[in-house]
C-alpha cells in the first residue's frame, strides 16, 4: 500500500499496471535459458522420404540413372533407401530408360556400373569434368592421376605362369602413343604378383592357382569383350551429343543473324565470304549451345554490333575495290583499242599497270564510287592518249638511266663531273645527259636480262681474246680493269627495244590480288607489274663482240646504234664455219652459213672461243636470203628453216588471258581454237610483238641461222 496524494490513506495500486522493465532486467532473466537453434524452412519435398516406398520406387524407375545416382547422395535417408537390396531393381528399370545402354556387367553393381558410366568426376582425386573412361579398367581418371595409377607392361610382366601370360590375366588400355606399352592398373598388378608370384608368401599353390589362373581368364576376356561394346556407345553418344550441340548452336545463330537483320545488318550478312561467316560462326557469343533468350541478346547485341561493325568495313573495302577493277576493264577496253590502232608497232606503250597508273586514267578510276563511270567517261582522254603514252616513254627513258646511274656497272658509259659519277640524272647539265642517253643507244651497249639468262651449261665459256688492247681502250675508253674471262652467256638486249622486254613488265609474287585486271595473267604464279628495270645490266663482254660486227658491217662503233644496224639490214657470213667439199668433188664450192647482225652476235658467242673473221655477203646473195626468210615468216612449210617469229594475239592483249606465243604455228592455232579464225590478217587479228627486232626470223631477240647455205 502507498499514502496517496493528501497523505490522509492508503490508495492500492491498479491491477492491470505493469511496470517496464529495464535491459539490466531483461538480460538478468535471461541467464541460463539456451537460445533455439535456427532450421531452414522444409521445402515441399521434405516428406518424400516419408511416403510410402513402393510409391516412391515407382517414382523412381521413371528417372535416369544419374538422377537416381544424384539422388541417393541428397541425404542419408535416401542413400539408405536406394542402397538397400531391396531397392535393385529400381536401378535396373532405370537402366532401361536409356535405349541401347550397355548391360550392368558381373563384376560390378548397378550403382557402381551408374557411377561408372554418369559420374563425370575422377576416381582417384574427384576432379571434375572427366569425360573420357578407361572401360576395360572401370575406372575415369583424370590425365593426372593416370600417370600415377597406371603402369606399363615390363619384361618381367611377361613371364609365364603355367602356360599362361601374366599380360592376359589383366585387362588394359592402350598406351596414348601408338608405339606405347598397353597399361594397366597398379594396384591390380600387385595384387596378381602377390597371388601368382611362386617367391611370395601370399602366392597360390597347385590346383588353387590352376584355377584363378583359368578364372582370370576367362574373366579378363568377358571384360575386353564387354569393354568394346561400352567403347562404341560412348563414341555413339559423344556423336549425339555433337549433333546436339551443334543443333543448338545452329539455332541460337540463325537467331542472332534474325536479331541483327531486324537491326538493319541483312545486306552486310548476305555480303560476307566463307571466311567472315566462319568467323562470325566461332564468335564466342555466338558458338555457345544456348537458346537465344531477349536478356541474353540485350547483354550481346553491344559486341556483335561492333563486330558487325568491322565487317561492314571489310566489306565496303571489297564493294570498292570491285567497283575499281570494273572500270579498270574499261579503261584497258580503250588502252586496247588504241593499240590495235597503232599496228604495226613502232613505239613502245604502256602496258595495263602503268596506263591505270597514269594521273589523268587514275583520277576516273578512283572517282567517288557513286558517279557512274563508263567508255564515255574516258572519251576526253582518247583523244590524248598519243601524248600521254610519249610522256610516258620519256618517264621511262630517264628511269633507265637512274637505273645506270644507280649501278655503276658499265664505267665507260657513265657521265663524270668535276665531283665523279652523279647520283641521280637531275644532276647532269643538259650536255652531259644527251651524251649519257646517246652512249646508252649504241650498238655496243647491250643489255641482259636477270631472268631470262640462258643457263650456263648449254654453252661453253667464251675466252675472248684481243690482240690489241690499246686499240680497244681506244675504240671503246672502257678503261682499266675489264675483265674479259668467265663469260656467261644471255640474251641480248639492244635499245630501244629493250624497253619493251617482257620481264620487265611481268614478275612472281604470289601475295597479290591476280584477279586485279591490270594484273592478272594465266600462269597463277606470274602477274604484270609497272614497267622496271630492276633486272637489266650492261653487258660489257658481249659489247665487245658487237664492236666487231659492227666494224664488219662497214659502220663506227662509236656512234652505230641497234636501228643504224637494222636499217643496214646486211647478211654476214661466219668464216670460220666454212664446209668444205670432199676433194673428188671439185665442182662444188665451199659453203658456209648466213646470218642478220643479231644472229652473229649470238653464233659468235656460242660457238667460237675465239673472234673469228665476218664476210659480209653481196647485195644480191642477201636479197635471196631475205625472200627465204620472208616465206618463213609468212609461214611457208615447205621451207625448212627453224626461224619462228615471236608473235601477239590483237584479241587477247593485255587480257588476264593473254598467252604467250612464239611462231607462226602457234599464232595460227591459237586463234583457230580461241577464236574462231581459219584465215587470220597480220597486224588485224595478230602482230609481231615489240620485243622482236624488225628484220629478226627466229626465235628471240638473237635470231639462229637460218641453214641456208650460199658460196663464200
Amino acid at each position: 500500500m502507498l499514502p496517496d496524494a493528501s497523505g490522509s490513506g492508503i490508495k492500492a495500486r491498479p491491477k492491470d499496471a505493469k511496470r517496464k522493465r529495464t535491459a539490466t532486467e531483461e538480460v538478468a532473466s535471461d541467464v541460463g535459458k539456451k537460445r533455439a537453434r535456427w532450421k531452414p524452412p522444409l521445402g515441399r519435398l521434405a516428406k518424400l522420404p516419408d511416403m510410402c516406398t513402393d510409391i516412391l520406387f515407382d517414382i523412381f524407375s521413371h528417372l535416369l540413372p544419374n538422377d537416381i545416382l544424384q539422388l541417393s547422395r541428397t541425404s542419408k535417408d535416401f542413400r539408405r533407401l536406394l542402397m538397400h537390396r531391396s531397392a535393385a531393381w529400381v536401378w535396373k528399370m532405370t537402366l532401361t530408360n536409356i535405349p541401347g545402354f550397355p548391360e550392368c556387367p558381373d563384376d560390378l553393381t548397378e550403382p557402381q556400373w551408374v557411377h561408372l558410366a554418369f559420374d563425370q568426376r575422377c576416381h582417384s582425386c574427384g576432379t571434375p569434368k572427366i569425360r573420357v573412361v578407361q572401360w576395360a579398367l572401370r575406372v575415369r581418371f583424370c590425365q593426372k592421376c593416370l600417370k600415377i595409377r597406371l603402369v606399363e607392361r615390363s619384361r618381367n610382366f611377361m613371364c609365364d605362369v603355367f602356360g599362361a601370360i601374366l599380360g592376359d590375366l589383366l585387362p588394359s588400355v592402350p598406351g596414348k602413343k601408338y608405339y606405347s606399352s598397353p597399361l594397366f592398373l597398379k594396384d591390380s598388378v600387385e595384387d596378381i604378383q602377390n597371388l601368382l608370384t611362386p617367391t611370395r608368401q601370399t602366392s597360390l599353390k597347385g590346383e588353387e592357382r590352376a584355377t584363378f589362373i583359368q578364372q582370370r581368364l576367362e574373366g579378363t576376356k568377358k571384360i575386353k569383350s564387354h569393354a568394346k561394346i561400352c567403347e562404341q556407345w560412348a563414341r555413339g553418344q559423344a556423336s549425339d551429343r555433337t549433333q546436339e550441340l551443334d543443333g543448338a548452336r545452329k539455332d541460337r545463330m540463325e537467331a542472332i543473324q534474325a536479331k541483327l537483320k531486324a537491326l538493319g545488318w541483312e545486306d552486310v550478312l548476305s555480303k560476307m565470304t566463307w571466311r567472315e561467316t566462319e568467323e562470325f560462326e566461332r564468335h564466342k557469343l555466338v558458338k555457345e549451345p544456348k537458346r537465344l533468350t531477349e536478356r541474353i541478346w540485350n547483354n550481346i547485341r553491344g559486341p556483335l554490333v561492333e563486330h558487325m561493325e568491322q565487317v561492314k568495313a571489310k566489306v565496303l573495302e571489297r564493294d570498292r575495290k570491285a567497283l575499281v577493277f570494273a572500270r579498270k576493264r574499261i579503261a584497258i577496253e580503250v588502252l586496247r583499242t588504241y593499240k590495235n590502232q597503232c599496228l604495226p608497232y613502232t613505239q613502245i606503250l604502256p602496258g595495263p599497270p602503268d596506263f591505270c597508273d597514269i594521273p589523268e586514267i587514275r583520277d576516273i578510276i578512283e572517282l567517288p564510287s557513286d558517279v557512274p563511270v563508263d567508255e564515255s567517261s574516258f572519251s576526253q582522254i582518247a583523244e590524248r592518249l598519243p601524248a600521254l603514252s610519249e610522256a610516258w616513254a620519256s618517264s621511262i627513258h630517264e628511269k633507265l638511266l637512274e637505273h645506270l646511274l644507280v649501278r655503276k656497272e658499265a664505267k665507260y658509259l657513265l657521265p663524270r663531273t668535276s665531283e665523279g659519277v652523279p647520283e641521280n640524272v637531275a644532276d647532269l647539265d643538259a650536255d652531259a645527259l644527251r651524251d649519257f642517253f646517246r652512249k646508252s643507244q649504241l650498238a655496243t651497249t647491250v643489255y641482259k636480262c636477270s631472268d631470262c639468262q640462258e643457263p650456263f651449261d648449254l654453252y661453253r665459256s667464251l675466252l675472248m681474246f684481243w690482240d690489241d688492247m690499246e686499240q680497244k681502250e681506244e675504240l671503246f675508253d672502257f678503261g682499266q680493269g675489264v675483265d674479259l674471262y668467265q663469260f656467261k652467256n644471255s640474251s641480248a638486249l639492244f635499245y630501244p627495244r629493250v624497253l619493251a622486254h617482257k620481264c620487265l613488265v611481268k614478275k612472281v609474287d604470289h601475295e597479290i590480288d591476280a584477279s586485279d585486271p591490270a594484273l592478272g595473267l594465266p600462269e597463277w604464279t606470274t602477274v604484270r607489274q609497272k614497267w622496271s628495270p630492276d633486272k637489266l645490266k650492261v653487258d660489257e663482254r658481249t659489247g665487245i663482240v658487237v664492236a666487231r660486227i659492227v666494224v664488219a658491217c662497214g659502220l663506227d662503233p662509236k656512234t652505230a646504234t641497234a636501228q643504224d644496224m637494222d636499217a643496214l639490214d646486211v647478211r654476214l657470213a661466219c668464216l670460220a664455219c666454212t664446209v668444205w667439199p670432199p676433194s673428188a668433188k671439185t665442182d662444188v664450192k665451199p659453203s658456209t652459213m648466213a646470218m642478220d647482225w643479231r644472229g652473229a652476235v649470238k653464233h659468235q658467242v656460242q660457238f667460237h672461243n675465239k673472234f673469228v673473221p665476218w664476210f659480209k655477203i653481196a647485195d644480191e646473195e642477201a636479197q635471196a636470203l631475205k625472200l627465204v626468210e620472208e616465206q618463213v615468216a609468212a609461214g611457208d612449210e615447205t621451207i625448212s628453216c627453224n626461224v619462228p617469229t615471236e608473235w601477239g594475239c590483237s584479241h587477247c592483249r593485255d587480257l588476264p588471258v593473254e598467252p604467250d606465243l612464239k611462231g607462226s604455228l602457234q599464232i595460227r592455232a591459237h586463234l583457230a581454237a580461241r577464236h574462231g579464225i581459219s584465215d587470220p590478217k597480220i597486224n588485224v587479228d595478230y602482230f609481231k610483238d615489240l620485243d622482236t627486232p624488225p628484220n629478226a626470223v627466229a626465235d628471240g631477240l638473237y635470231p639462229r641461222h637460218s641453214h641456208v647455205t650460199i658460196p663464200p
